[in-house]
């Protein structure tokens, strides 16, 4: 930090300890030093506008989500709704609402289904707002016209892009660093560059790709990667 003349903000240093519930009442109080102010552990931090808890359920992320996009739907969406267009509308929905539900949700592969579907009950509203559809109409119609994708997929599609992206040398270097290029000792009848398996096991990329295991074979990923078969 010193070489980039750089200094941490005594004010906004937060400091989470992440375990397991099962171990969250042995967690000790802890605390670090910055400068001269004493920083106590905390139940949840910030970090690039993610909301991080102590025992990563992402609970806390899923609530400001929704509590954000709805303010902006149903305060500052809706009360004007009457006096704008289909194109408007739709605008100011990806500007305040579903912009969201797609921020930073690749941290949100693997969430179970009940947090899942509070951030689809937001998606859910947002596309009657646009279509000014009634509340108890068919809400799968309405998310196809508008060629929008159910939030579980959205979340597997930020998944599998980021898995592409790091395989062939486009993502940020923290990223492509967990995918090791892995080439087969024996040759076969069509020798492939795999992934190195000890590499991926123990990352977040294997965790939120090893689900999705009918892709189609020209996607660029192995599929031996994929499924989570070991390959020697």
């Amino acid at each position: 930090m010193k070489a980039n003349h750089i200094k941490l903000n005594d004010d906004k240093t937060e400091l989470l300890v992440i375990t397991s519930p099962h171990f969250q009442g042995r967690v000790v109080n802890s605390k670090i030093t910055v400068s001269s102010d004493t920083v106590r552990s905390s139940h949840s931090a910030h970090d690039l506008g993610i909301i991080l808890d102590s025992t990563l359920s992402m609970e806390k992320q899923v609530s400001s989500i929704c509590k954000s996009a709805y303010y902006h739907l149903c305060i500052n969406i809706n009360g004007i709704r009457n006096s704008l267009d289909f194109k408007t509308t739709e605008t100011l929905i990806h500007a305040f609402v579903t912009s969201w539900l797609d921020s930073g949700n690749a941290v949100l592969a693997g969430l179970p289904k009940k947090l899942i579907a509070k951030l689809q009950t937001v998606q859910n509203s947002a596309a009657r707002e646009v279509l000014e559809t009634k509340r108890y109409d068919y809400i799968t119609p309405a998310l196809q016209s508008l060629h929008w994708l159910p939030v579980q997929q959205c979340i597997n599609y930020k998944s599998l892009l980021l898995t592409w992206k790091a395989f062939h040398g486009q993502a940020p270097g923290y990223i492509s660093e967990l995918v090791i290029p892995y080439i087969l000792p024996l040759v076969l009848y069509t020798p492939k560059v795999l992934i190195s398996w000890s590499s991926l096991a123990s990352s977040p990329i294997a965790m939120a790709v090893l689900p999705f295991p009918d892709l189609h074979p020209d996607c660029g990923i192995p599929c031996h990667m994929i499924c989570g078969n070991v390959v020697h």
